[in-house]
Protein backbone atom coordinates (compact mmCIF):
# COMPACT_ATOMS: atom_id res chain seq x y z
CA UNK A 1 0.00 0.00 0.00
CA UNK A 2 1.32 3.49 -0.87
CA UNK A 3 2.15 6.11 1.74
CA UNK A 4 -0.74 8.29 0.52
CA UNK A 5 -3.18 5.41 0.94
CA UNK A 6 -1.81 4.66 4.40
CA UNK A 7 -2.28 8.28 5.42
CA UNK A 8 -5.85 8.37 4.09
CA UNK A 9 -6.67 5.18 5.98
CA UNK A 10 -5.09 6.58 9.16
CA UNK A 11 -7.00 9.85 8.81
CA UNK A 12 -10.24 7.89 8.48
CA UNK A 13 -9.52 6.04 11.71
CA UNK A 14 -8.84 9.35 13.43
CA UNK A 15 -12.11 10.86 12.23
CA UNK A 16 -13.99 7.80 13.49
CA UNK A 17 -12.29 8.07 16.89
CA UNK A 18 -10.58 4.69 16.57
CA UNK A 19 -7.14 6.18 17.14
CA UNK A 20 -6.07 9.14 19.27
CA UNK A 21 -4.46 12.30 17.95
CA UNK A 22 -1.17 11.24 19.55
CA UNK A 23 -1.30 7.82 17.86
CA UNK A 24 -2.14 9.47 14.53
CA UNK A 25 0.77 11.92 14.79
CA UNK A 26 3.21 9.16 15.73
CA UNK A 27 2.12 6.88 12.88
CA UNK A 28 2.25 9.78 10.45
CA UNK A 29 5.77 10.64 11.59
CA UNK A 30 6.90 7.05 11.05
CA UNK A 31 5.32 6.89 7.59
CA UNK A 32 6.87 10.20 6.53
CA UNK A 33 10.27 9.21 7.90
CA UNK A 34 10.20 5.92 6.02
CA UNK A 35 9.08 7.71 2.87
CA UNK A 36 11.90 10.25 3.12
CA UNK A 37 14.51 7.54 3.59
CA UNK A 38 13.14 5.61 0.64
CA UNK A 39 13.04 8.62 -1.69
CA UNK A 40 15.39 9.29 -4.58
CA UNK A 41 18.70 10.28 -2.96
CA UNK A 42 19.78 12.28 -5.99
CA UNK A 43 17.03 14.89 -5.76
CA UNK A 44 14.01 13.95 -3.64
CA UNK A 45 16.22 12.98 -0.71
CA UNK A 46 17.99 16.32 -0.58
CA UNK A 47 21.48 14.86 -0.23
CA UNK A 48 24.60 16.96 -0.67
CA UNK A 49 25.29 15.05 -3.91
CA UNK A 50 22.34 16.93 -5.47
CA UNK A 51 24.31 20.19 -5.46
CA UNK A 52 25.67 20.95 -8.90
CA UNK A 53 23.06 18.82 -10.66
CA UNK A 54 20.24 20.18 -12.75
CA UNK A 55 16.50 19.73 -12.95
CA UNK A 56 14.88 20.94 -16.11
CA UNK A 57 16.42 24.31 -16.91
CA UNK A 58 17.56 24.91 -13.32
CA UNK A 59 20.95 24.34 -11.74
CA UNK A 60 20.82 23.25 -8.09
CA UNK A 61 23.03 25.39 -5.85
CA UNK A 62 22.22 24.16 -2.36
CA UNK A 63 19.58 22.77 0.01
CA UNK A 64 17.17 25.16 1.74
CA UNK A 65 15.07 22.69 3.71
CA UNK A 66 13.38 19.30 3.86
CA UNK A 67 9.83 18.23 4.61
CA UNK A 68 7.61 15.18 4.62
CA UNK A 69 6.59 15.66 0.99
CA UNK A 70 9.81 16.87 -0.57
CA UNK A 71 12.93 18.98 -0.54
CA UNK A 72 13.47 22.66 -1.26
CA UNK A 73 16.66 23.65 -3.05
CA UNK A 74 18.27 26.95 -3.92
CA UNK A 75 18.54 26.99 -7.70
CA UNK A 76 19.02 29.29 -10.69
CA UNK A 77 17.74 29.21 -14.24
CA UNK A 78 20.45 28.57 -16.81
CA UNK A 79 19.25 31.51 -18.88
CA UNK A 80 20.68 34.69 -17.41
CA UNK A 81 17.79 36.70 -18.83
CA UNK A 82 15.14 34.49 -17.25
CA UNK A 83 17.11 34.29 -14.00
CA UNK A 84 17.21 38.09 -13.88
CA UNK A 85 13.46 38.29 -14.50
CA UNK A 86 12.93 35.79 -11.67
CA UNK A 87 15.02 37.90 -9.30
CA UNK A 88 18.11 35.68 -9.33
CA UNK A 89 18.06 32.50 -7.26
CA UNK A 90 14.78 30.68 -6.76
CA UNK A 91 13.43 28.09 -4.35
CA UNK A 92 13.04 24.78 -6.17
CA UNK A 93 10.40 22.69 -4.41
CA UNK A 94 10.90 19.06 -5.47
CA UNK A 95 8.26 16.44 -4.67
CA UNK A 96 9.52 13.10 -3.35
CA UNK A 97 9.63 10.46 -6.07
CA UNK A 98 6.95 8.20 -4.57
CA UNK A 99 4.49 11.12 -4.35
CA UNK A 100 5.14 12.11 -7.95
CA UNK A 101 3.41 8.89 -8.98
CA UNK A 102 0.37 9.44 -6.74
CA UNK A 103 -2.56 11.12 -8.59
CA UNK A 104 -3.73 13.00 -5.47
CA UNK A 105 -0.31 14.47 -4.80
CA UNK A 106 0.21 15.27 -8.47
CA UNK A 107 -3.10 17.13 -8.57
CA UNK A 108 -2.26 19.09 -5.43
CA UNK A 109 1.18 20.04 -6.74
CA UNK A 110 -0.13 21.06 -10.15
CA UNK A 111 -2.94 23.07 -8.52
CA UNK A 112 -0.42 24.97 -6.44
CA UNK A 113 1.54 25.75 -9.61
CA UNK A 114 -1.53 26.85 -11.59
CA UNK A 115 -2.91 29.09 -8.86
CA UNK A 116 0.53 30.43 -7.98
CA UNK A 117 1.06 31.51 -11.58
CA UNK A 118 -2.38 33.13 -11.57
CA UNK A 119 -1.79 35.24 -8.45
CA UNK A 120 0.52 38.24 -8.46
CA UNK A 121 0.79 40.07 -5.15
CA UNK A 122 3.70 41.15 -2.96
CA UNK A 123 2.16 39.24 -0.04
CA UNK A 124 2.00 35.93 -1.92
CA UNK A 125 5.09 33.83 -2.63
CA UNK A 126 5.38 33.96 -6.41
CA UNK A 127 5.45 30.78 -8.48
CA UNK A 128 7.68 31.06 -11.55
CA UNK A 129 7.54 27.67 -13.18
CA UNK A 130 6.26 24.08 -13.04
CA UNK A 131 8.96 21.55 -13.93
CA UNK A 132 8.23 18.02 -15.09
CA UNK A 133 11.48 16.17 -15.65
CA UNK A 134 10.98 12.47 -16.22
CA UNK A 135 9.20 11.24 -13.09
CA UNK A 136 10.13 14.30 -11.02
CA UNK A 137 7.76 17.17 -10.26
CA UNK A 138 9.06 20.52 -9.05
CA UNK A 139 8.02 24.14 -8.59
CA UNK A 140 10.35 27.09 -9.12
CA UNK A 141 9.24 29.70 -6.60
CA UNK A 142 10.28 33.03 -5.16
CA UNK A 143 13.11 32.52 -2.67
CA UNK A 144 12.08 34.16 0.61
CA UNK A 145 14.69 35.03 3.23
CA UNK A 146 12.89 34.64 6.52
CA UNK A 147 11.15 32.12 8.72
CA UNK A 148 7.74 30.57 9.20
CA UNK A 149 5.35 32.56 11.37
CA UNK A 150 4.88 29.42 13.48
CA UNK A 151 8.58 29.48 14.38
CA UNK A 152 8.44 33.18 15.25
CA UNK A 153 5.53 32.61 17.64
CA UNK A 154 6.52 29.25 19.06
CA UNK A 155 10.32 29.37 19.24
CA UNK A 156 11.58 32.94 18.95
CA UNK A 157 9.20 35.43 20.57
CA UNK A 158 6.01 33.99 21.98
CA UNK A 159 3.19 36.58 22.03
CA UNK A 160 3.73 39.42 19.57
CA UNK A 161 2.75 42.88 20.90
CA UNK A 162 -0.74 43.49 19.59
CA UNK A 163 0.01 46.70 17.67
CA UNK A 164 2.98 45.09 15.90
CA UNK A 165 0.92 41.99 15.13
CA UNK A 166 -1.91 44.06 13.63
CA UNK A 167 0.55 46.06 11.52
CA UNK A 168 2.11 42.84 10.19
CA UNK A 169 -1.34 41.41 9.56
CA UNK A 170 -2.41 44.27 7.33
CA UNK A 171 -0.23 43.09 4.43
CA UNK A 172 -1.39 39.52 4.90
CA UNK A 173 -5.02 40.58 4.62
CA UNK A 174 -4.17 42.44 1.42
CA UNK A 175 -2.70 39.24 -0.05
CA UNK A 176 -5.73 37.16 0.92
CA UNK A 177 -8.06 39.83 -0.46
CA UNK A 178 -6.16 39.65 -3.76
CA UNK A 179 -6.54 35.86 -3.88
CA UNK A 180 -10.25 36.06 -3.07
CA UNK A 181 -10.70 38.71 -5.75
CA UNK A 182 -9.21 36.24 -8.24
CA UNK A 183 -11.66 33.58 -7.06
CA UNK A 184 -9.07 31.60 -5.08
CA UNK A 185 -9.81 30.30 -1.56
CA UNK A 186 -6.69 29.06 0.21
CA UNK A 187 -8.45 26.70 2.70
CA UNK A 188 -5.28 25.98 4.68
CA UNK A 189 -4.10 29.33 6.04
CA UNK A 190 -2.00 28.83 9.18
CA UNK A 191 1.30 30.11 10.63
CA UNK A 192 3.20 27.24 8.94
CA UNK A 193 2.03 28.54 5.55
CA UNK A 194 2.97 32.15 6.24
CA UNK A 195 6.55 33.37 5.88
CA UNK A 196 7.94 36.29 7.87
CA UNK A 197 10.44 38.24 5.78
CA UNK A 198 13.46 40.05 7.20
CA UNK A 199 11.58 43.34 7.31
CA UNK A 200 8.61 41.81 9.13
CA UNK A 201 6.36 41.51 6.06
CA UNK A 202 4.20 38.39 5.78
CA UNK A 203 3.91 36.22 2.67
CA UNK A 204 1.39 33.45 1.98
CA UNK A 205 2.52 30.18 0.45
CA UNK A 206 1.25 26.66 -0.28
CA UNK A 207 -1.95 26.85 -2.33
CA UNK A 208 -1.87 23.06 -2.65
CA UNK A 209 -5.45 22.52 -1.43
CA UNK A 210 -6.78 25.88 -2.53
CA UNK A 211 -10.02 26.06 -4.49
CA UNK A 212 -10.39 28.07 -7.68
CA UNK A 213 -14.02 29.15 -7.88
CA UNK A 214 -13.45 31.04 -11.11
CA UNK A 215 -12.38 27.96 -13.09
CA UNK A 216 -15.70 26.14 -12.99
CA UNK A 217 -13.79 23.07 -11.77
CA UNK A 218 -14.43 23.42 -8.05
CA UNK A 219 -13.53 20.37 -6.02
CA UNK A 220 -15.27 20.03 -2.67
CA UNK A 221 -14.69 17.72 0.22
CA UNK A 222 -14.68 17.75 3.99
CA UNK A 223 -11.51 17.56 6.02
CA UNK A 224 -9.56 19.95 3.77
CA UNK A 225 -7.28 22.05 5.97
CA UNK A 226 -5.51 21.83 9.32
CA UNK A 227 -7.78 21.09 12.28
CA UNK A 228 -6.45 23.85 14.56
CA UNK A 229 -7.16 26.58 12.00
CA UNK A 230 -9.89 25.28 9.70
CA UNK A 231 -13.38 26.77 9.95
CA UNK A 232 -16.14 24.59 11.46
CA UNK A 233 -18.00 24.41 8.14
CA UNK A 234 -14.95 22.79 6.52
CA UNK A 235 -15.60 19.61 8.45
CA UNK A 236 -19.38 19.81 8.88
CA UNK A 237 -20.71 20.94 5.49
CA UNK A 238 -18.23 21.53 2.66
CA UNK A 239 -20.98 23.01 0.49
CA UNK A 240 -20.92 26.09 2.75
CA UNK A 241 -17.18 26.65 2.41
CA UNK A 242 -16.36 29.99 0.82
CA UNK A 243 -13.89 32.85 1.34
CA UNK A 244 -15.11 33.21 4.93
CA UNK A 245 -13.35 29.95 5.80
CA UNK A 246 -10.07 31.78 5.18
CA UNK A 247 -11.28 34.61 7.43
CA UNK A 248 -11.79 32.11 10.26
CA UNK A 249 -8.26 30.74 9.78
CA UNK A 250 -6.87 34.28 9.75
CA UNK A 251 -8.73 35.06 12.98
CA UNK A 252 -7.23 31.98 14.63
CA UNK A 253 -3.79 32.94 13.33
CA UNK A 254 -4.07 36.47 14.76
CA UNK A 255 -5.33 34.99 18.04
CA UNK A 256 -2.17 32.86 18.24
CA UNK A 257 0.05 35.82 17.32
CA UNK A 258 -1.17 38.05 20.17
CA UNK A 259 -1.78 35.31 22.76
CA UNK A 260 1.32 33.25 21.95
CA UNK A 261 -0.76 30.07 21.82
CA UNK A 262 -4.01 28.54 20.59
CA UNK A 263 -7.23 28.48 22.70
CA UNK A 264 -6.78 24.82 23.66
CA UNK A 265 -3.98 22.87 25.29
CA UNK A 266 -1.23 21.53 22.99
CA UNK A 267 -2.17 17.97 23.92
CA UNK A 268 -5.85 18.44 22.98
CA UNK A 269 -7.21 15.74 20.70
CA UNK A 270 -8.77 16.49 17.32
CA UNK A 271 -12.17 15.62 18.79
CA UNK A 272 -11.68 18.12 21.62
CA UNK A 273 -10.57 20.84 19.21
CA UNK A 274 -13.54 20.32 16.90
CA UNK A 275 -15.96 20.34 19.84
CA UNK A 276 -14.44 23.54 21.23
CA UNK A 277 -14.85 25.24 17.85
CA UNK A 278 -18.40 24.02 17.36
CA UNK A 279 -19.39 25.42 20.76
CA UNK A 280 -18.28 28.89 19.72
CA UNK A 281 -17.23 29.46 23.32
CA UNK A 282 -13.45 29.83 23.08
CA UNK A 283 -11.48 31.60 25.83
CA UNK A 284 -10.42 35.14 24.88
CA UNK A 285 -6.73 35.66 24.07
CA UNK A 286 -6.47 37.91 27.14
CA UNK A 287 -6.78 34.78 29.25
CA UNK A 288 -3.25 33.87 28.14
CA UNK A 289 -1.76 37.33 27.57
CA UNK A 290 -3.54 40.29 29.19
CA UNK A 291 -2.07 43.23 27.27
CA UNK A 292 -4.60 43.12 24.41
CA UNK A 293 -7.27 45.83 24.01
CA UNK A 294 -10.90 44.64 24.31
CA UNK A 295 -11.66 46.08 20.86
CA UNK A 296 -9.12 43.71 19.30
CA UNK A 297 -10.50 40.77 21.28
CA UNK A 298 -13.94 41.57 19.81
CA UNK A 299 -12.63 41.74 16.23
CA UNK A 300 -10.84 38.39 16.58
CA UNK A 301 -14.00 36.84 18.02
CA UNK A 302 -16.03 38.16 15.09
CA UNK A 303 -13.54 36.71 12.60
CA UNK A 304 -13.99 33.30 14.25
CA UNK A 305 -17.76 33.40 14.70
CA UNK A 306 -19.32 29.99 14.02
CA UNK A 307 -22.34 31.74 12.49
CA UNK A 308 -21.30 32.65 8.94
CA UNK A 309 -23.74 35.57 8.84
CA UNK A 310 -22.04 37.18 11.86
CA UNK A 311 -18.46 36.42 10.85
CA UNK A 312 -16.33 39.09 9.14
CA UNK A 313 -17.50 38.81 5.55
CA UNK A 314 -14.23 39.59 3.78
CA UNK A 315 -10.53 40.22 4.25
CA UNK A 316 -11.15 43.90 3.54
CA UNK A 317 -13.81 44.07 6.28
CA UNK A 318 -11.41 42.33 8.65
CA UNK A 319 -8.73 44.89 7.79
CA UNK A 320 -11.11 47.81 8.30
CA UNK A 321 -12.07 46.48 11.73
CA UNK A 322 -8.40 46.17 12.71
CA UNK A 323 -7.72 49.71 11.50
CA UNK A 324 -10.60 50.80 13.72
CA UNK A 325 -8.85 49.18 16.69
CA UNK A 326 -5.68 51.16 15.90
CA UNK A 327 -7.63 54.42 15.57
CA UNK A 328 -9.48 53.79 18.81
CA UNK A 329 -6.24 53.03 20.65
CA UNK A 330 -4.58 56.14 19.20
CA UNK A 331 -7.56 58.32 20.19
CA UNK A 332 -7.55 56.88 23.73
CA UNK A 333 -3.81 57.45 24.03
CA UNK A 334 -4.18 61.04 22.75
CA UNK A 335 -6.97 61.71 25.25
CA UNK A 336 -4.90 60.23 28.07
CA UNK A 337 -1.95 62.46 27.12
CA UNK A 338 -4.18 65.55 27.11
CA UNK A 339 -5.55 64.65 30.53
CA UNK A 340 -2.04 64.10 31.86
CA UNK A 341 -0.91 67.44 30.40
CA UNK A 342 -3.93 69.18 31.95
CA UNK A 343 -3.23 67.62 35.34
CA UNK A 344 0.42 68.63 35.08
CA UNK A 345 -0.54 72.22 34.23
CA UNK A 346 -3.06 72.37 37.09
CA UNK A 347 -0.47 71.00 39.49
CA UNK A 348 2.10 73.54 38.28
CA UNK A 349 -0.44 76.38 38.62
CA UNK A 350 -1.38 75.29 42.13
CA UNK A 351 2.28 75.14 43.11
CA UNK A 352 2.89 78.67 41.76
CA UNK A 353 -0.15 80.06 43.57
CA UNK A 354 0.99 78.51 46.81
CA UNK A 355 4.45 79.99 46.32
CA UNK A 356 2.96 83.45 45.68
CA UNK A 357 0.78 83.21 48.80
CA UNK A 358 3.78 82.32 50.93
CA UNK A 359 5.69 85.30 49.53
CA UNK A 360 2.82 87.69 50.31
CA UNK A 361 2.44 86.38 53.84
CA UNK A 362 6.15 86.77 54.46
CA UNK A 363 5.86 90.47 53.52
CA UNK A 364 2.87 91.09 55.80
CA UNK A 365 3.96 89.20 58.88
CA UNK A 366 6.84 90.95 60.71
CA UNK A 367 8.68 88.93 63.31
CA UNK A 368 7.83 90.02 66.90
CA UNK A 369 11.43 90.78 67.88
CA UNK A 370 11.88 92.97 64.83
CA UNK A 371 8.59 94.80 65.56
CA UNK A 372 9.66 95.51 69.12
CA UNK A 373 13.06 96.83 68.08
CA UNK A 374 11.44 99.30 65.70
CA UNK A 375 8.65 100.51 68.06
CA UNK A 376 9.34 103.63 70.30
CA UNK A 377 9.93 103.02 73.99
CA UNK A 378 6.83 103.82 76.07
CA UNK A 379 6.30 103.80 79.86
CA UNK A 380 3.20 102.29 81.25
CA UNK A 381 0.29 104.72 81.75
CA UNK A 382 0.23 104.25 85.55
CA UNK A 383 3.88 105.22 85.85
CA UNK A 384 3.22 108.40 83.86
CA UNK A 385 0.33 109.37 86.12
CA UNK A 386 2.41 109.04 89.33
CA UNK A 387 5.27 111.02 87.82
CA UNK A 388 2.84 113.81 86.88
CA UNK A 389 1.34 113.89 90.39
CA UNK A 390 4.75 114.06 92.06
CA UNK A 391 5.79 116.87 89.72
CA UNK A 392 2.61 118.89 90.66
CA UNK A 393 3.20 118.49 94.41
CA UNK A 394 6.78 119.62 94.07
CA UNK A 395 5.65 122.66 92.07
CA UNK A 396 3.05 123.66 94.76
CA UNK A 397 5.49 123.29 97.58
Amino acid sequence: MSVASELEKLAGLLREGLVTREEFDEQKRVLMSNATNASNPSLGGGSSSSIGKSLGAYNILGTVGRGGMGVVYRARHRSGQIASRQGGDVALKVLHAQYSQEPNFQERFEREATLGLKLNHAGIVKVHDLIVDGGTLALAMELVNGQELSDLIGKVRGPIPWREAVTMFDGLLGAVSHAHGAGVIHRDLKPENIMVCKGGELKVLDFGIARDESSGKTKTGTGMGTVDYMAPEQYTDASKVDARADIYALGMTLYEMVAGRLPWAPEATEFEVLNAKASGNLPPPTQFYPDIPPELVSVIAQAMDVDLSRRCQSADAFGSALNGVIRSADAAAKKARKEEDLKAKEAAGAAKNASDDVAQLSELVVPETEERSKAPSKRPKSVRMWLGLVSAIVFIV
